[in-house]
């Protein structure tokens, strides 16, 4: 189950997950060039403590999950997409997943 929580996190599954967006670009700015509040701070921790899970304890198919998840919070459900084949005679279409992904995970919450 997916709950989008604010403008900020979002949990899935019973764990929370901080939100991509301009929010982690301006926090990442004041960490390193400004005076960071308590948020900032917990956000920080919030974004660490989600790298270390997804890179060390996930699995490759839950990280791809969370990671989808999270896209449809920040940019709606996925449609699949297919390309054709030129001449489109005795063939299936193809997904181009690898495409979509890149471009919807390029926007942000």
């Amino acid at each position: 189950m997916t709950k989008k929580i604010g403008d900020a996190y979002v949990v899935i599954d019973d764990m929370t997950w901080p939100l991509p967006g301009e929010r982690l670009h301006d926090v990442a700015w004041t960490l390193v060039h400004g005076r960071p509040t308590d948020k900032d701070l917990f956000t920080a921790a919030a974004v660490m403590g989600a790298y270390n899970q997804m890179v060390i304890k996930d699995t490759a198919k839950k990280r791809n999950y969370i990671i989808r998840e999270i896209r449809e919070v920040c940019n709606g459900p996925r449609k699949e997409r297919h390309a054709m084949p030129s001449d489109g005679v005795g063939q299936t279409s193809t997904p181009i997943s690898e495409k979509a992904s890149v471009e919807e995970g390029a926007k942000s919450c």
